[in-house]
C-alpha cells in the first residue's frame, strides 16, 4: 500500500532536517566540549570544566577538590612524645611501617655474629663455598660492625636452617652464628617493658584513648587488660619505657579542667626482671655504636 505524499512534503522535511542539522554544527561550534568530555567521557559539563584534571599533590587523586581532600598533612604528621612526666626518660615514638616488599628482599640476608674470637669477612666467604661453591653462588660478607657482618644466601631456607645452630671454624678457637636480617640490626637499644596498676582514674573516664594516654605521661602504652578496666582501685596497663625502675610512683596530668595525680605501682615478676636486665645492658653497652661517617654497607639493606 503506498503512503499518501502531500505536495511539497518531502521538500519541506529535507529543509527541516537542514536547519536541524545546522543548529546541532552551530552548537558544537560555540561550545565544543559539551557533548562529551575528552578528559572522563561524561556529557555534563566541558573538557575544561572537569575535576578529574586536577590532580592532589598529597593523595595523587583527581576526583575531588583540595580542600576536600580527607588525607593528613604532612606538616600534621609527627613523633609522639612520651614519658613527658619522667625526668630524663622521655622519647619519641614513632610506629614501625615495614614494607612486605623490602622483607621478601632481605628474607636470604643473614647477620653473623662473631661470638667467640675474631674472623675477617674473607674467612667467613671461604668457609660457606664449602657448602656452595663460588661457581654456584656468590658469597660476599660486609662489615657492619665489629664482630657483626651482613652476607646474602642462595635461599631464606638455608638462612633458617643454619640460624638453629652456632658454627666454628676448623682449625680455628672460634664461635658464629647467623640470625635472619631485621630492620632492628642498626638499634642501638630496645625499650623495657613491664605491667602497672594504675589508680586514681574516674571511673567515668575510663574509655581506652583515655587510658593510653594516661599510660602516656611515663612511657608507651602497649597494651591494657579490659578486665580491669572499670575496677575500683586500679587498671592494669603494659607500658614501655627506657627504665621501667625509673617510672614515678605518680603522674601529675589535667582532665579538662581538674588536676588529677595517677598513681603507677609497677607487677615484678621474675622473667620480665631477667628480660628487662637484658635489654638496659644493651642499651647501655650497645653493640653496634653509632658512628658519624655513612657506612659502606647501606647498599645492601
Amino acid at each position: 500500500m503506498k503512503q499518501r505524499q502531500f505536495p511539497g512534503g518531502s521538500d519541506e522535511s529535507k529543509t527541516a532536517q537542514g536547519k536541524h542539522q545546522s543548529d546541532i554544527n552551530q552548537g558544537k561550534q560555540q561550545n565544543p566540549g559539551r557533548l562529551a568530555c575528552t578528559i572522563c567521557g561524561l556529557k555534563n559539563h566541558s573538557t575544561g570544566e572537569c575535576r578529574r584534571n586536577m590532580f592532589y599533590e598529597l593523595c595523587g587523586f583527581a576526583n575531588h577538590t583540595i580542600l576536600d581532600c580527607k588525607r593528613e598533612p604532612f606538616w600534621n604528621v609527627g613523633p609522639e612524645l612520651c614519658a613527658a612526666q619522667v625526668m630524663n626518660q622521655s622519647f619519641f615514638y614513632i610506629d614501625e611501617n615495614i614494607d612486605p616488599k623490602v622483607v621478601r628482599e632481605k628474607a636470604s640476608t643473614a647477620i653473623i655474629t662473631v661470638r667467640k674470637g675474631e674472623l675477617s669477612a674473607k674467612q667467613i666467604e671461604n668457609e660457606f663455598k664449602t657448602v656452595v661453591s663460588s661457581e654456584h653462588w656468590k658469597w660476599i660478607a660486609r662489615k657492619i660492625a665489629d664482630n657483626k657482618f651482613a652476607m646474602r644466601f642462595p635461599s631464606a631456607k638455608m638462612v633458617l636452617e643454619y640460624s638453629k645452630f652456632d658454627l666454628g671454624v676448623k682449625g680455628l678457637d672460634v664461635q658464629f652464628s647467623v640470625e635472619p636480617w631485621t630492620s632492628a640490626v642498626s638499634a642501638k637499644g630496645q625499650l623495657q617493658q613491664a605491667w602497672f596498676k594504675v589508680g586514681g582514674i574516674p571511673v567515668d573516664q575510663r574509655g581506652l584513648r583515655t587510658i593510653a594516654k594516661i599510660g602516656g605521661l611515663v612511657g608507651k602504652t602497649m597494651q591494657i587488660d579490659e578486665s580491669t578496666r572499670f575496677n575500683r582501685d586500679f587498671v592494669r596497663i603494659k607500658i614501655a619505657c627506657r627504665n621501667v625502675e625509673l617510672v614515678p610512683p605518680s603522674a601529675e596530668c589535667n582532665m579538662g579542667m581538674y588536676i588529677y595525680d595517677f598513681l603507677f605501682e609497677r607487677e615484678v615478676s621474675q622473667d620480665d626482671d631477667m628480660l628487662n636486665h637484658e635489654v638496659a645492658n644493651a642499651v647501655e653497652n650497645p653493640e653496634v655504636q653509632a658512628s658519624p661517617k655513612r657506612p659502606r654497607t647501606e647498599t645492601i639493606f
